[in-house]
């Protein structure tokens, strides 16, 4: 490998951030979403990235998702389970979602991908107990 390339990879940290969402699955803690305070403005961060950061070598790395993703939000709860992230719900642009996305690709979270959406009598925010 490239010994400038390897420089590079080695130098990559995610960016500093509020409101993201994370897991840990094995050693790997997978980072989503989430905004940072740029010049007293508020930007979401981008939504086609997932950052990994290898908890016993202690590097960052950033896989890059094609195709459809979920809009960048902040907020966003989510889990690990079979070797896939799930993401639930946050803020975008336009308010509160109910949105689900999921991660495919194991280790290496090569693609993310909306859920299809589920229908629920309760508006984004609200649960049945709150709404009666």
């Amino acid at each position: 490998m490239d010994s400038a390339f390897e420089r590079h990879c080695s130098e990559l940290v995610a960016r500093e951030r509020s409101g993201h969402t994370a897991v840990v699955e094995d050693s790997l803690l997978y980072v989503w979403g989430g905004y940072m305070s740029v010049a007293d403005d508020e930007v979401f961060l981008p939504n086609d990235e997932i950052w990994a950061y290898d908890l016993e070598q202690g590097s960052w790395k950033v896989f890059h998702m094609p195709g459809e993703v979920p809009p960048s939000m902040s907020g966003t709860c989510s889990c690990s389970l079979d070797g896939h992230m799930y993401i639930f719900g946050g803020c975008d642009d336009f308010g509160q979602t109910n949105q689900t996305a999921n991660t495919h690709g194991g280790r290496s979270r090569t693609r993310l991908a909306r859920l299809p959406h589920l229908e629920t009598n309760c508006p984004p925010g609200f649960t049945k107990e709150e709404t009666g």
